[in-house]
């Protein structure tokens, strides 16, 4: 869960447990352009935001759906405002793709349902 706390900063290793994820995720994401690097202040250490952590669960969780590391940073330009034709209609193609795999689901149940039942 991201913290209550206005304007609170992170280090990375408080972000990546915060957004549950380890740190070379943090990093990796930031390879990606999917999280900023912030500046690192002279003799300090970089600090992330709340928003930070929202965009690091966002990006987990869109990844659970399915949806690539590309189509993620598409649907985060929505944001600023850019390519929302684009990330719309990415979204329109993971929706049906998730109707087809429900689909195969219900008739996976279905089955099983019908093989427990004629197994009691």
């Amino acid at each position: 869960m991201v913290s209550k706390v206005a304007n609170q900063v992170f280090t990375i290793g408080k972000l990546a447990r915060l957004a549950s994820v380890n740190v070379e995720t943090i990093r990796y994401y930031q390879r990606r352009g999917i999280l900023l690097m912030p500046k690192k202040p002279p003799g300090s250490v970089r600090h992330y935001s709340d928003s930070d952590v929202s965009r690091v669960q966002f990006t987990k969780s869109a990844q659970r759906l399915g949806f690539t590391l590309e189509e993620i940073l598409l649907l985060l330009k929505l944001e600023d405002g850019t390519h929302c034709d684009d990330a719309r209609e990415i979204a329109v193609q993971k929706l049906a793709n998730v109707q087809m795999k429900l689909a195969d689901l219900k008739n996976i149940e279905m089955v099983l349902s019908g093989l427990v039942k004629n197994a009691i």
